[in-house]
């Protein structure tokens, strides 16, 4: 398969599974804001609520202080895919992160989740951004990975 990253594409054979995660920072309001990108399969009839508690849960092992404040139901994209976004916080090194993760199936079996951390709650500023960059999101018309 033809495999595409930001700087170009490469050949990889069919059998390969892309669990590539993207880390971005994002020069946008107090405490600073990261956007992390990162995609797994869906397990053997695994649901995607399923999918989720099942990554909140490896979460919470990792960093225990883990809460989740809220969960809702959003769609995604220009395509308006069905999404679910969760409002988080957690304590890492001695500083209290805000999180804003945004998780949604593309293709067959493939979730997407897109997680906002910021050292402060995220502003109005912030949130209008995150909603821009869901509402923006285009699925390629060729899935690759």
């Amino acid at each position: 398969m033809d495999y595409a990253i930001n700087e170009g594409t490469f050949t990889l054979p069919d059998t390969a599974i892309d669990r590539t995660v993207n880390a971005i920072l994002v020069n946008l309001g107090p405490g600073g804001l990261s956007l992390v990108v990162s995609r797994e399969p869906l397990q053997v009839e695994e649901s995607e609520e399923a999918f989720i508690d099942r990554q909140l849960k490896a979460a919470a092992r990792q960093v225990p202080s883990f809460k989740e404040v809220a969960r809702r139901a959003v769609t995604v994209g220009v395509e308006k895919l069905p999404g679910t976004q969760i409002d988080l916080v957690l304590e890492q090194s001695g500083a209290t992160l805000h999180q804003l993760q945004t998780v949604f199936r593309v293709g067959g079996d493939r979730m997407v989740v897109m997680t906002l951390t910021c050292a402060k709650p995220l502003d109005a500023e912030q949130i209008a951004f995150a909603q821009q960059m869901l509402d923006s999101f285009a699925p390629r018309s060729r899935a690759i990975g």
